[in-house]
This record gives structure tokens, C-alpha cells and sequence, in this order.
């Protein structure tokens, strides 16, 4: 979870984007482990194995899907580095599915309604609106206890997120 940003976007319209950017990532990311997945089973790319992937809801259900596919595989076809390699992939994704998740689930606010934000504002920043994406309020495990959130994310924080999902992508 990267830190409280320091200040905020001055347009909404920058988070909004952010948040589209990040989400349309984590959906390449799925579906290269989608085409993985196809390999592990010995259907490459074949548009069913594809959709078998994706047949489970939610994503820690594909990820055990996936999981299993690897460990047969593996069973059939030893290699402990190749092996090493998808474990580690995986572990990585699975933490980054975490801050998907926040993106997906959180909402865009204006940052003054979050105290411990408004307090470390930039001096300049005073008295303009600016904006983040915090946990909405009835995910009350996302706050702390000052009622203060565990994450925000700024478009420049998104950005960042954009990029690392895109190299994992590439990965």
C-alpha cells in the first residue's frame, strides 16, 4: 500500500481516469494468466479453456483454478525454476489483486473530508479542492482508528499502479 499522498488531484477528472486506467491493467493481467492457464492444462489458447479460466466469480477463485492447473503441470513436467518462477509471479499477483481491489471498490472524494490528508496539505493547496480515492465509509476494516482510511490513491498514485501491472503484464 503506497503512503498517504501528500496532496491531491485538482480535477476529479484526473482520479476518475486513474481508476480506469488501473482497472483496464489488471484486466490484461488476468487475461495473460487466462492464456497461461490454457498452457498449464494443454489447451493453448483454445477460446474454451480461455472461458474455463474466467468460469469462476471472483478472483481468488481463479487463482486457486490456476493454482491447480500449475501444480498438475508441474507434477507432469518437473522444472523447479520454471516452477520457482510461477509461484513467484502469483504471489506478486495476488498482492497486486489487493490494491485492484481497493481501486475497484473505493470511491473518488474530495480530500478535505479526510483530516489526517487536510492537516499535510501543501501550504498552496489551502482552500482548493482536491481529490483522491479513499474506502467508502461502510468498509469500516479500511479505516484505522481515528476513523482515518488506510489507503488514498491520487492519479499519480494510480499511474504508478497503472505502470507496475503493466510490467507484470509484460512478465
Amino acid at each position: 500500500v503506497p503512503p498517504l499522498p501528500e496532496r491531491g488531484d485538482n480535477c476529479e477528472d484526473a482520479t476518475y481516469a486513474g481508476v480506469g486506467r488501473v482497472m483496464s491493467s489488471w484486466e490484461a493481467v488476468e487475461v495473460q494468466l487466462a492464456h497461461l492457464y490454457t498452457v498449464f492444462i494443454g489447451r493453448p489458447h483454445e477460446h474454451d479453456a480461455i472461458r474455463a479460466y474466467g468460469s469462476p466469480r471472483i478472483f481468488a477463485d481463479r487463482l486457486a483454478l490456476f493454482r491447480r492447473a500449475a501444480d498438475q503441470y508441474f507434477v507432469s513436467a518437473p522444472d523447479q525454476a520454471v516452477e520457482g518462477d510461477v509461484a513467484d509471479l502469483l504471489e506478486r499477483v495476488r498482492r497486486y489483486s489487493d490494491r485492484r481491489n481497493e481501486v475497484a471498490h473505493g470511491i473518488v472524494r474530495q480530500m478535505s473530508w479526510v483530516r489526517a490528508l487536510r492537516d499535510r496539505l501543501a501550504p498552496d493547496a489551502m482552500g482548493k479542492f482536491q481529490y483522491c480515492l479513499v474506502p467508502p465509509h461502510y468498509t469500516f476494516r479500511k479505516f484505522d482508528q481515528q476513523n482515518q482510511p488506510t489507503y488514498a490513491y491520487t492519479s499519480a498514485e494510480l499511474l504508478t499502479l497503472n505502470e507496475r501491472l503493466f510490467w507484470l503484464v509484460q512478465e
